[in-house]
């Protein structure tokens, strides 16, 4: 296993600068093209995200994003099994009240 460097740890346990949060936002309203890492479904209009992918495409963490759910601030669904999912719509909605 690669050690990683320091400029990877540090990247690691920031938040995402504004400009990448913005450039998420975008993504979410279909301007940009998506990046392959960071999203888990197709950018349609019924987009869903695992709380994984909607972590990485708002630059927040999974506990983050997982005690938003909590909260009630972040709403998911279920279409197959026990799994939640985050809607496209439902994340931006929500990244635009976080900032």
């Amino acid at each position: 296993m690669k050690t990683p460097s320091m400029e990877q740890l540090v990247a690691a346990f920031l938040p995402a600068p504004p400009a990448r949060r913005l450039a998420a936002l975008h993504l979410l309203e279909g301007r940009s093209d998506p990046e392959p890492k960071a999203s888990t479904a197709s950018t349609g209009p019924q987009a869903a995200y695992t709380l994984a992918g909607a972590a990485r495409l708002a630059g927040f963490s999974t506990m983050t994003i997982h005690r938003a759910i909590r909260a009630g601030r972040l709403h998911t669904v279920r279409p197959t099994g026990n799994r939640p999912r985050i809607l496209a719509g439902e994340l931006k909605r929500w990244m635009e009240a976080a900032q």
